[in-house]
């Protein structure tokens, strides 16, 4: 099904019990083609590497960092998920999804487990400033207790020169339940560009979008951690990441943040037909 409308309900019909029917799946067909990278989490962290796997048919499989076991592998926002140890826990995926010319959208879900530590949510940038370039999500508790993206196409925003956004979502995380984050950054476009928090735009942007050129960013993609860092790991939790190259619309954002927290509420299912 390409598309679903916003204004009216879709009735989709399940057909089962026919032993004979003919396979009708699709597995390829599940995440459109702008989607990048899909990381359930769910996978055991404690396995053989890679033991965090990519859903999207990129095999852009995740290696898990640490000591971490199968007890890493907890209830998440929507099934299972990753609990990591603020110590030495995260996911090193690979130099993989350098945005270039193009947009972005990132999505998932993140649970802290205190709020004194400097942690890194998402990170495709060198942490040291003068060949940042890339992009991340994190929370510097120097500047505040909010989740903030970065895209940089030289030197990050915090730097004396150079052509670099943030995007910060002006909410601060202080509890330890799960909030579904998205960051967009879309080419030339400010109004498009955002940051979201359980649905709701919270955004404010510092920098000019339209002054980032190409972007490099050969770093290897980090769940949990800035890459290569020994200070920025998440004290908490990380499920459902998925990373696009499309402009994701708030709409599409809500849908997919109200179907991933509460499914039953999104879904209403009708009474078993004898034939439709």
């Amino acid at each position: 099904m390409p598309s679903l409308p916003a204004a009216t309900d879709t009735v989709i019909y399940l057909y089962y019990g026919n032993n004979a029917a003919a396979p009708q799946q699709h597995p390829g067909e599940v995440w459109d083609r702008d989607f990048g990278g899909v990381w359930h989490l769910s996978q055991n962290p404690g396995a053989p590497a890679p033991q965090i796997l990519d859903s999207s048919g990129h095999a852009y499989d995740g290696t898990t960092t640490g000591t971490m076991t199968a007890a890493g592998s907890v209830a998440g926002a929507t099934g299972a998920g990753l609990d990591l140890d603020g110590v030495d826990d995260s996911v090193e995926v690979g130099d993989v999804l350098r945005l270039g010319w193009g947009s972005l959208t990132i999505t998932g879900w993140m649970r802290r487990g205190s709020t004194d530590t400097d942690e890194g949510i998402v990170d495709k940038k060198d942490s040291t400033c003068l060949t940042d370039d890339g992009y991340m999500i994190d929370i510097d508790v120097s500047r505040g207790q909010y989740m903030r993206g970065y895209i940089a196409d030289n030197q990050g925003v915090d730097c004396a020169t150079g052509d670099g956004i943030e995007i910060r979502s002006n909410v601060d995380i202080l509890d330890t339940q799960w909030h579904h984050f998205a960051m967009v950054f879309a080419r030339d476009d400010a109004a498009n560009t955002r940051f979201m928090v359980d649905g709701f735009d919270v955004s404010t942007i510092s920098g000019s979008v339209n002054s980032i050129d190409y972007v490099d960013g050969a770093d290897i993609l980090t769940f949990g951690n800035r890459e290569l860092s020994t200070s920025w790991w998440l004290h908490g939790g990380l499920d459902e990441i998925r990373i696009s190259t499309a402009v994701r619309s708030p709409g599409w954002i809500i849908a997919s943040y109200n179907n991933q927290r509460d499914p039953a509420r999104f879904l209403n299912f009708g009474r078993e037909e004898d034939r439709p």
